[in-house]
């Protein structure tokens, strides 16, 4: 359900607008637009620009769409349409005739859950909000509403949990030096910082800060990833790579089979040769390194006879595992799952260097 239709869902059939004061009327201060308020309830300059338009459109047109308030406390707080009431107000302090009283739809039986989700909507479809707007109301709305779904909210927003997530991820304090000081506002781009390695994530704040910048931008990020190293090219002496493929076939164990790899070896010229593969067995003169393919059961074999020190120069162990698997081990050893699955690979090396 889009945001047009959600709206004309809340839309009581035998509901008929009434004539309330204004002075009997409230915004709710848990609205998610924050920008046409100050902290004391007073209109923003930018907000005072808007509504002096809408304003203006209403004196000449009368208002078009009554607003939906809710009964409290012997007044009537609104749901839906603060803007046109302030507008209201506008005109009325002005002294412009007919604007004492505002025409309203009283909706007093929609849940606290409805009511929030009525005022997104609303917004979605008449302003646009802030990342960082979204992110608090969807918190609050959340926590104050624990059946509410994301996947409800994301419905009404047309987009996915996933976005859901990508969106409270803003107020995650983790990441609160940057979007505290407002060098990141966006979801999108948080979402790529995230993805960066810590300290490359350092190097484009001090980037950014020596320029004299307050944002970073996607041209930053964009930058610092095509800057990262990658891998060093691996280059295979041919002849020598067959020899080690027919020496491991020969010495594989019995009722096991080596297969070497389907993409072949190309000739990479004359250079320093390294070899993909070996055994145990293969003479030390013949090459300067070894890549050995083990399983976890083996290499803790190797461990547990001393085989293996950790000491040993230029050793590095390869895992190759499915999601879920990783999950499991980041737990283990004390990690917390991030918001999405590309960043867990980050978040495991970042957990289990920090043991």
């Amino acid at each position: 359900m889009g945001t047009l239709d959600f709206l004309d869902s809340l839309e009581a059939p035998a509901a008929t607008a009434i004539s309330i004061p204004l002075r009997d009327v409230m915004p709710d201060p848990k609205q998610p637009r924050t920008r046409y308020r100050e902290i004391d309830g007073n209109v923003s300059v930018e907000g005072r620009d808007h509504i002096k338009n809408l304003a203006k459109s209403i004196a000449d047109q009368g208002l078009l769409q009554p607003i939906t308030v809710r009964e409290v406390d012997g007044g009537y707080m609104i749901v839906m349409g603060e803007c046109r009431w302030r507008a209201f107000v506008l005109n009325q302090e002005e002294g412009i005739p007919g604007h004492e009283a505002i025409p309203a739809f009283v909706r007093n039986d929609m849940s606290p859950a409805k009511l929030r989700l009525a005022q997104l909507a609303e917004n979605l479809n008449r302003d646009d909000l802030t990342d960082l707007e979204v992110a608090h109301f969807v918190k609050e709305t959340l926590e104050e509403n624990p059946e509410l779904k994301k996947s409800e909210l994301g419905a009404i927003m047309r987009q996915n949990s996933q976005y859901i997530s990508r969106i409270l991820a803003l107020l995650n304090p983790k990441w609160s030096d940057v979007v505290d000081s407002g060098m990141i506002s966006f979801a999108s781009l948080l979402e790529q910082y995230r993805a960066l390695p810590e300290k490359v994530r350092a190097e484009v704040k001090t980037k950014v800060q020596a320029e004299g910048r307050s944002k970073i931008t996607s041209t930053d990020l964009k930058k610092a990833r095509d800057g990262m190293k990658a891998p060093g090219r691996v280059s295979v002496d041919p002849e020598l790579a067959r020899s080690v493929d027919q020496m491991l076939e020969a010495n594989t164990p019995k009722g096991e089979h080596y297969h070497p790899p389907k993409t072949q070896f190309t000739d990479a010229g004359i250079t320093t040769p390294i070899i993909p593969s070996g055994v145990e067995n293969v003479n030390a003169g013949l090459i300067d390194k070894r890549t050995l393919r083990i399983t976890a059961r083996q290499l803790k074999m190797l461990v547990e006879k001393s085989a293996v020190t950790g000491k040993e120069k230029g050793l590095m162990v390869e895992l190759i595992l499915p999601v879920e698997d990783l999950k499991r081990m980041h737990k283990k050893i004390g990690g917390k799952l991030p918001e999405t699955d590309s960043l867990l690979q980050a978040a495991f090396m970042d957990q289990l260097n920090s043991i």
